[in-house]
């Protein structure tokens, strides 16, 4: 039996107002807005002061390579602020070219109603992870 966590428009890219999200989807999408929203600015008033990463802002400001190394904890500390997500596992591996370095970012999440995973890059000035919505979810 699937747990019901509400339903909202998708809103990855930009507001989809013809596709609704649900279930696993819902918490993978709501976990990518809360790592894409400086601390503090949650569209809810129940969310802030404590609300938000900044992953990108993060990742900018890591200058040595403990700062990287910190960077798992921090989003494991901010994702399972969310009750619904039971448990998480991040990595991040910064990549060093020339001048600019890249930094792949891995994140397993475990909820009631199954797994989910952000994978993406985060750039000089993007960050862009994708969802991927994993076998083993309940039917």
């Amino acid at each position: 039996m699937s747990i019901n966590y509400g339903l909202d428009l998708s809103s990855l890219d930009d507001v989809d107002e013809t596709r609704e999200v649900t279930g696993l989807e819902l918490v993978a999408q709501d976990a990518v807005w809360r790592l894409k929203t400086p601390r503090a600015m949650g569209i809810l008033e129940g969310d802030a002061p404590d609300y938000g990463l900044d992953l990108l802002e993060a990742i900018g400001s890591a200058e040595t390579a403990s700062d990287v190394a910190a960077l798992p904890e921090r989003i494991r500390a901010e994702l399972t602020k969310d009750e619904r997500i039971l448990t998480v596992e991040a990595s991040v591996v910064a990549t060093v070219a020339g001048p600019s370095t890249s930094f792949d970012i891995r994140i397993r999440c475990t909820t009631a109603d199954g797994p989910f995973e952000l994978v993406g890059l985060a750039g000089d000035e993007e960050l862009d992870l994708a969802v991927r919505l994993l076998p083993g979810g309940v039917e």
